[in-house]
């Protein structure tokens, strides 16, 4: 006919918009980029205009496993309360861009927040906003792993925040290096060399996944450990920001010198939970269900949530 040669639409295995400009979403401003992906903040075409974020991922057709991964991942767990809620895909063949329509975070994420408070000199957080901070993380991260999904890049960056009629502020979300596992101990193997390196952040990537042994539910473990570390530290890593290059990094990673939490601030217990989760042995660490059945955070699920949101994040699970 004359027309323009366009790609061929790939055979994703789940349902998906065939163009952007035939949907309900109106792209807006850029609100977080990256080496593969870029978010943008769209708007719907109801009444209220309700804003949602689309994560454009690129070079599909180079990429097509791993953008097919991130969708089906990212739709199986978006049910919980305190995960990103996904709506839609859209794939633009002409453009070879998946778009990914989630839920939008208004409050942009952890880490900006402990970055802001820092920069007041606000001070550390006191122990119950860490509780339900770190509750709503763990009740996340559970589901996931109940659902044999590792998420393999929890990070306080990864920690969305938004204004949630309920108080559920907190969402997990980017999932595009997690991993779905089958076998009954939810491993992964990782190795540093070559196409499947170990993936993740350094600063919260566990000593296990850093030498290349097992990534498993541990690992992403290690890396609530991290998260709450930081939210109990003014936003600092458990391993120091000022680290002295790479290897320094790795090194202290694996060494684990980490100090206990302000005895000031902080029960003995929550600082007992942030060490154990960054034990060197994976086996020793705790999964997110073993401590939401921990007294402290027993008492702390029943004191900070409301009836109505326990009840919604129990029948979550």
């Amino acid at each position: 006919d004359g027309g323009e040669a366009r790609a061929p639409v790939p055979d994703l295995g789940f349902a998906f918009s065939a163009s952007l400009s035939n949907t309900r979403y109106t792209l807006e401003r850029v609100i977080g980029e990256g080496a593969f992906a870029r978010v943008l903040c769209a708007r719907g075409s109801d009444p209220q205009r309700t804003a949602y974020a689309v994560k454009q991922l690129v070079d599909v057709q180079s990429s097509l496993d791993n953008v097919v991964d991130e969708v089906k991942l990212t739709a199986k767990v978006a049910s919980h309360p305190c995960i990103v809620s996904y709506f839609d895909a859209v794939y633009e063949p002409s453009a070879d861009v998946m778009h990914m329509v989630l839920e939008y975070c208004g409050d942009g994420t952890l880490k900006d927040e402990l970055d802001a408070e820092a920069g007041t000199g606000a001070g550390k957080w006191a122990q119950d906003k860490v509780l339900v901070h770190l509750l709503q993380i763990l009740l996340a991260v559970e589901f996931m792993h109940a659902n044999g999904v590792l998420h393999r890049d929890l990070k306080s960056e990864n920690v969305f925040l938004i204004d949630d009629p309920l108080g559920l502020r907190v969402r997990i979300g980017d999932f595009g290096l997690a991993e779905q596992v089958h076998a009954p101990g939810l491993d992964a193997r990782t190795n540093l060399e070559g196409q499947s390196k170990a993936q993740g952040t350094f600063l919260y990537m566990a000593p296990e996944v850093i030498t290349g042994e097992h990534y498993s539910k541990a690992a992403d473990m290690w890396s609530v450990g991290c998260i709450l570390y930081e939210m109990a530290n003014s936003g600092i890593s458990a391993f120091g920001n000022g680290y002295n290059g790479y290897r320094s990094l790795v090194d202290n990673i694996v060494k684990v010198d980490v100090a206990p939490l302000d005895p000031a601030l902080y029960h003995p217990a929550l600082s007992d939970i942030a060490l154990s989760l960054l034990a060197v042995e994976p086996a020793k660490r705790p999964l997110a269900s073993q401590l939401l059945a921990h007294p402290l955070l027993i008492d702390a699920f029943a004191r900070l949530f409301p009836v109505r949101v326990q009840e919604t994040l129990l029948a979550a699970t």
